[in-house]
């Protein structure tokens, strides 16, 4: 057998071969893939916290005279005393009475029915303690405080995210990734000291906003560590591990009634990820970047030896040239097609103003960012409002995301990326919509509707992250699929203001998951195929994708 003399150029460094070399799936990268995601499962859980702190709460007003201790949230002389709303006590109104001793509750003739006053004390169900009875946020004047906490979170992501991925690339994912969850656990734990409603708004701010980049950050050094062909397994586990921390949130949020507690067990775990920096290596593919290289070679081989593998001449001589390189600060990264991309020739972002089909392409893919964000966050808010226990829906709705990933893994294959989103988004639209024509009577079946829509918008927003990647040129691949993911995010701010709807409504929240749903769906036929297509390097070739077959890869 003749063998292959390949020549290296001095600052040549690929990458992806010595992955491949390294062993597709190793003990090193099973135990720090591991790792990362049991760091996920934590952060996972601190994620939607706000939805428990600020819980709603069945309540009634105090009747002093009545009530005795320990009061009883429904006395059988209730009904005597507070006007019912189907067959629910009020929450901030009572009778006006002329009650002079504890035996005369039982007495309707004492109750003036035709005149309601606003009471300020109350009496509350159960022992649950939230923002809503901590800070004296009672009645419909105050709601909207409550679901304000989680539209905060989505703006401190909007704010941040941005920021924090541009120092990822700069300083590292590793640094970011530990210092941004750690940040985040610090705040946490500050948040559940707060004294006023003020402060604890300050809090969920600074916390959601250090924390921010954590997921997409600690997302990608997982899938630096893994060879090309391992990503898309490796991307749908981690996305899994982070449905199982809302799961756990859900666990936790049943069995830790107070607020205070609750954030003090979501977020004191985080802090042990202060030790990742000495567990887990950075990113092999970003210190060869940043002309580190003598560190990047330190993790091969560490990775070599964890993985008893021995290096093949071709690396070692890689490792060596690239490492006796003149120019420390330069080195050319091979792609996993070897397509020479210059992407030092970065185009402006108001490129795009310059092609009508790009631009009719970035609205419509916006509105469709808008859609997924809206309906995947609003229906996991949403779920505390179905029928039966708030904790039990909002683990069944969360854990319909999981059959949803591996959903997409088959589909995106299969039935290509444009028809995976159009049909995912409708179905997600048909079960919001079909829910409105069920009995009330019949919660089963309405939660079921309810986690197939769940389940459907899963797959649709995980279709539309690797779709957008595959819209738009490189040169402008990352700006857009920024633009996109920050425009995205008005759903994920707008999506804990939905459970006010059902003040007008009981199901105006689904219909208007159903709707969008549908609407985004159709849209998105509007786009082209791009199932084993090259992705495109320029304008022109991104214009011409879905028209002609030469895109197509041999």
């Amino acid at each position: 057998m003749t063998k292959t003399v390949v020549h290296l150029k001095h600052n040549e460094f690929d990458v992806d071969a010595i992955l491949s070399e390294l062993g597709g799936f190793g003990k090193f990268q099973i135990i720090n893939f591991s790792l990362i995601c049991i760091s996920i499962i934590i952060s996972a859980v601190t994620s939607l916290t706000f939805l428990f702190t600020t819980g709603s709460l069945n309540y009634r007003c105090k009747i002093s005279i009545c009530d005795a201790e320990p009061a009883e949230y429904e006395p059988h002389w209730l009904i005597n005393a507070v006007p019912y709303d189907r067959a629910v006590p009020e929450k901030c109104f009572r009778y006006i009475n002329t009650i002079e001793n504890t035996s005369q509750c039982y007495d309707v003739n004492l109750f003036n029915t035709t005149n309601r006053v606003r009471c300020d004390e109350f009496i509350y169900e159960t022992d649950e303690v939230t923002l809503l009875n901590e800070f004296d946020l009672t009645c419909e004047e105050n709601e909207w405080k409550l679901t304000f906490v989680g539209t905060v979170n989505g703006i401190a992501l909007l704010v941040a995210i941005p920021i924090l991925g541009h120092l990822s690339d700069r300083y590292g994912r590793r640094t970011l990734f530990v210092l941004g969850l750690f940040g985040s656990a610090i705040f946490g734990l500050l948040k559940s000291f707060s004294s006023t409603y003020t402060m604890y708004i300050l809090y969920e701010f600074l916390e959601a906003a250090i924390g921010a980049g954590a997921y997409a950050t600690s997302f990608i050094l997982a899938m630096e560590l893994l060879e090309p062909n391992k990503r898309v397994i490796g991307g749908t586990l981690i996305a899994c591990s982070y449905t199982i921390g809302e799961i756990l949130l859900g666990v936790i949020g049943m069995t830790v009634t107070n607020f205070r507690s609750l954030l003090r067990v979501s977020y004191t775990p985080l802090l042990a990820v202060i030790s990742y920096f000495w567990l887990v290596p950075e990113s092999v593919r970003w210190l060869a970047i940043q002309g580190r290289r003598e560190e990047a070679t330190k993790v091969i081989l560490r990775a070599a030896e964890t993985n008893s593998i021995k290096l093949s001449d071709y690396v070692l001589d890689m490792i060596k040239a690239s490492n006796s390189a003149t120019d420390k600060n330069t080195v050319t990264i091979k792609n996993d097609e070897s397509r020479d991309v210059d992407c030092t020739k970065q185009q402006s972002f108001f490129a795009i103003f310059r092609s009508k089909i790009l631009l009719k392409r970035l609205i419509i893919c916006s509105f469709c960012w808008i859609t997924n964000a809206l309906v995947y966050y609003g229906l996991s808010l949403n779920s505390v409002n179905l029928a039966g226990s708030k904790y039990i829906n909002f683990m069944l709705v969360c854990a319909a995301e999981i059959p949803g990933y591996f959903i997409t893994v088959m589909v995106m294959e299969k039935a290509g990326r444009k028809w995976s989103l159009c049909g995912s988004m409708i179905v997600c639209g048909i079960s919001c919509l079909g829910s409105e024509y069920l009995p009330e009577d019949e919660p089963i079946f309405r939660l079921v509707l309810f986690l197939i829509g769940k389940s459907a918008i899963t797959v649709s927003f995980t279709v539309l992250y690797v779709y957008t990647a595959e819209l738009y040129p490189t040169n402008l691949r990352s700006s857009l699929m920024c633009a996109c993911s920050m425009i995205g995010r008005v759903g994920s701010i707008a999506a804990p203001q939905t459970p006010l709807l059902v003040r007008y409504y009981a199901s105006l929240p689904l219909l208007l998951f159903g709707s969008i749903s549908i609407a985004s769906g159709v849209l998105a036929l509007r786009f082209p195929e791009t199932l084993n297509t090259n992705l495109p390097d320029t304008i022109e070739e991104a214009e011409e994708l879905g028209r002609h077959s030469q895109d197509t890869k041999v």
